[in-house]
């Protein structure tokens, strides 16, 4: 792909942020995260990442 055109809407209310969680509790938060995302509706986009820290 060499170029794209796209057209913007009007939001008015946008939420962004980050929740981080100890690793220990991984699959309790990924279990409820999974319940959470089978409850919204299609317009919400989420995404989940596990991120190492050193």
């Amino acid at each position: 792909m060499t170029g794209m055109e796209i057209e913007l809407v009007p939001v008015s209310h946008l939420f962004g942020g980050t929740l981080s969680f100890d690793a220990s509790i991984a699959t309790e938060v990924f279990q409820a995260y999974d319940q959470w995302t089978s409850t919204v509706p299609n317009e919400i986009t989420s995404s989940a990442a596990v991120v190492p820290f050193s």
